[in-house]
């Protein structure tokens, strides 16, 4: 083979490679002197579900690239140990208040009780005091009779006998009195001694308090430990595809474990840095073009959605260190519409902006 075959051959191989690539591929897109052209990857807002609460997974209910509506349930994981301390929990209530409910009763019946022994000491106690000035009355009357009696007597108007009967009528009325005092003193005594059942029911009603306060309490417990519990049913905040999923069935997990990580398909956005010198030029909302190799010619609208406040330097990832020295702003081009999911994070793309003219 002679060498103006060979190259022959080679010029037709290397126009057939630039033929096949601009079929594939497209044309790169150009632009005109209003327009600005960047680079970057497809990126969206990123959402990852993490364990509240330690467990075994037991159930993995998605995969990686499975469409996620909010609500629906993600991961079942199972702890024994907490649930049966939920439940023990939950029992040692329902046994308290049983408790609580027969202290209740408790009271009740003791605060009649008391209410009863006052009033029967209360009306023992007034008629006592009736008692009392009944037997003083007797005593004066007696006493009276057994002086006009005497003077009679001394007249040889009335007998002997009589006089006699008179004064022993005194006496027994006397003797009336100190009985009618000590049962008076008696029913003070018993009075008192039942208003002391206030007092019992006062430390019944605080210690009820207290009852019911720790009832409380161990109610909040409860609570929280079911919390725990109902955690360990995860389930989606968000709508969305899922991107990775950084579990497996019958791992054993630490609260706080990454489980997943869900994108939405419909916030998508492209992230592009622009030279300072031409920061000028872009305003929110500008209209902007987005390609990717996987659909040649097919634009996709976007929008201007961010601009950093500040410069940074290019970052690392760009290849050529005459690039990476160059102070850029970080923007962001908000996908309008993504039909049929057609862009997916991480896919390189192109994009083409509308500057704002300056006059």
């Amino acid at each position: 083979m002679t060498q103006f075959t060979r190259k022959l051959i080679i010029l037709v191989l290397v126009l057939t490679a630039a033929a096949l690539g601009w079929w594939q591929f497209g044309p790169t897109p150009e632009t005109s002197e209003n327009q600005l052209s960047a680079s970057g990857r497809i990126e969206g807002r990123v959402t990852t579900i993490s364990a509240k609460t330690g467990g075994t997974v037991t159930h993995i209910h998605f995969d990686e690239s499975d469409s996620i509506k909010k609500g629906d349930l993600l991961v079942v994981l199972e702890d024994e140990a907490l649930c049966a301390r939920a439940d023990a929990e939950l029992s040692t209530i329902t046994a308290n208040e049983l408790e609580l409910q027969a202290l209740d009763t408790q009271l009740a019946s003791t605060s009649r009780e008391v209410e009863l022994q006052i009033e029967l000491a209360k009306a023992a106690k007034l008629a006592a005091n009736a008692q009392l000035a009944k037997a003083r009355a007797s005593y004066e009357l007696a006493l009276k009779n057994n002086e006009r009696t005497e003077a009679l007597q001394k007249q040889k108007l009335v007998s002997t006998q009589t006089k006699d009967t008179n004064a022993l009528q005194a006496t027994i009325q006397k003797n009336s009195i100190d009985e009618a005092r000590a049962n008076q003193t008696r029913a003070e005594k018993q009075y008192d001694l039942a208003l002391l059942g206030k007092s019992r029911i006062e430390a019944l009603k605080a210690s009820r308090a207290a009852y019911a306060q720790r009832i409380e309490s161990a109610k909040l417990q409860q609570y929280a430990t079911q919390l725990s519990v109902n955690d360990m049913s995860v389930y989606s905040p968000v709508d969305g595809t899922m991107l990775t999923r950084n579990i497996e069935v019958g791992e054993l997990l630490r609260s706080g474990t990454p489980l997943m990580t869900l994108v939405d398909m419909n916030q998508l956005y492209l992230k592009i840095y622009i030279p300072e010198i031409q920061i000028g030029k872009l305003a929110l909302k500008q209209p902007a073009k987005i390609y990717v190799d996987a659909f040649p010619g097919k634009p996709f609208e976007a929008y201007v959605s961010k601009i950093a406040n500040q410069a940074e330097f290019t970052p690392k990832n760009v290849e050529t260190r005459e690039e990476r020295v160059k102070l850029v702003f970080a923007i962001e081009l908000a996908v309008k519409q993504n039909k049929q999911g057609l862009l997916k994070p991480g896919m390189p793309a192109d994009a083409i902006i509308e500057l704002q003219s300056i006059d």
